[in-house]
């Protein structure tokens, strides 16, 4: 893998976060502050805190989002296992990587939209895992010829 496919991904993090952002901020909102408000408002009315812990799972995810896009952009693979935490609540709270993919998929709703999308979830997420792990490979390696080639007063 090159240095660009981390690159990208961290853009798309990146990408992601302003996309939330300046979509809550255009509807009226503060960003996190609404989604907490509402949130313990949802709780309190149906008597269950289910509602805040997932709100809360969502946003330590979408915190952690900056945190990764910094990570890959400064190609800090001793960070990697970042990314792969997040896979499994990428999928189950639904944040992919590429978060525009359902904005080409048709709206006709149902079973099968959900499960498409899911599916390209799953494969996109699959995917920025691989390459992460890929690269950290790639990076290991190199600095174990470097490591090995260097005289014996560096080591």
């Amino acid at each position: 893998m090159n240095k660009h496919t981390l690159k990208f991904w961290a853009v798309l993090d990146f990408a992601y976060i302003g996309y939330y952002l300046i979509g809550t901020i255009i509807s009226g909102h503060i960003p996190f502050v609404w989604e907490i408000n509402s949130a313990v408002s949802i709780s309190t009315s149906y008597g269950h805190d289910s509602p805040l812990y997932m709100t809360l799972a969502s946003l330590t995810l979408l915190i952690s989002t900056i945190w990764s896009g910094v990570v890959l952009f400064k190609e800090k693979l001793n960070w990697s296992w970042l990314i792969y935490v997040q896979f499994p609540f990428r999928i189950f709270l639904v944040m992919p990587s590429v978060f525009f993919i359902s904005l080409f998929l048709p709206e006709s709703g149902g079973i099968t939209q959900a499960s498409i999308v899911e599916l390209l979830i799953i494969g996109i997420e699959s995917f920025k895992v691989y390459t992460v792990y890929k690269s950290k490979r790639e990076l290991n390696k190199t600095l174990q010829n470097i490591q090995a080639k260097a005289p014996e007063f560096m080591k």
